[in-house]
């Protein structure tokens, strides 16, 4: 990706913030500057940076994200719906390839049980770029259980 080259002075407890933080993130002190300049554009967009086609709730959600600790953002990629849940879904897309009608409550389940798979999907998706952003290995995090 090609750039522009500038020089600018920061005083020096802003300075002494952003290397904290890049200490934290594991970044140099340039990458958590520039990091900060597309949060904060983002925000101002109402979007996630590096990431479009969100719901303002979904943005929401990723937003909140940011500020999370490593430790918390790989609990986040390792969370998966329980095998229950997967079940009944699977069983409620099984019933209609049969062919046959969902009930009221069936259908409200079934969009229910979408709706926590999306949003786990996003969150571990989001939590694994966030955790590659600051320079983690994903391969464990990324293994089949």
């Amino acid at each position: 990706m090609s750039g522009r080259t500038i020089t600018l002075t920061v005083p020096e407890p802003l300075f002494q913030q952003l290397q904290a933080r890049a200490a934290r993130e594991h970044r140099r002190v340039e990458g958590e500057l520039l990091a900060a300049a597309g949060e904060r554009l983002a925000e101002a967009n109402g979007s996630v940076a590096g990431v479009e086609g969100l719901t303002p709730d979904q943005a929401a959600m990723l937003a909140d994200m940011d500020g999370l600790e490593d430790a918390a953002l790989q609990m986040i990629a390792r969370h998966r719906l329980t095998e229950a849940a997967l079940a009944e879904l699977e069983e409620l897309h099984f019933k209609r390839q049969r062919g046959e009608s969902l009930t009221g409550p069936d259908t409200v389940r079934r969009v229910e049980l979408l709706q926590q798979y999306q949003a786990c999907v996003l969150l571990r998706a989001y939590a694994l770029k966030l955790l590659r952003d600051r320079g983690y290995d994903l391969t464990s995090l990324l293994a089949v259980p």
